[in-house]
């Protein structure tokens, strides 16, 4: 196995909410902390910018939207404040029948994050 093998295996490892790590990685006690903090982590950077959503759903709806979302994610990065970039999207393809302005609210919620963390423009004139 080679390290970019060994690599992914390790993060498909971290990012599952179940599973074995991969072969010759040993203190797998060690590492189910990192596998057990990591949809808490995502949910906190979810929270930081879906606060509203998070509200109206509850704690634990919208940890198990976290939860789902986690595991139909790609991670491509180290930085988790890229986490948001999909979520919006992710919930577009849920069911929200008795929320029909919540698809709405999360794009809003991203619109307005995305606004606030831009890059200052030059001025027109």
């Amino acid at each position: 196995m080679n390290l970019k093998q060994r690599q992914r295996g390790l993060i498909n490892y971290i990012t599952a909410s179940e599973g074995e790590p991969p072969s010759g990685i040993e203190y797998v006690e060690r590492l189910s902390v990192y596998q057990q903090g990591f949809v808490a982590r995502m949910m906190d950077a979810l929270v930081e910018t879906f606060e509203v959503s998070a509200f109206i759903l509850g704690g634990v709806r919208f940890k198990h939207l976290v939860a789902g979302y986690v595991e139909n994610q790609s991670i491509a990065g180290f930085d988790i404040s890229t986490v948001c970039d999909g979520f919006h999207e992710y919930i577009l393809k849920q069911s929200y029948s008795e929320f029909e302005f919540f698809p709405d609210l999360v794009a809003l919620e991203y619109l307005s994050s995305c606004s606030f963390h831009a890059n200052d423009s030059s001025p027109l004139w």
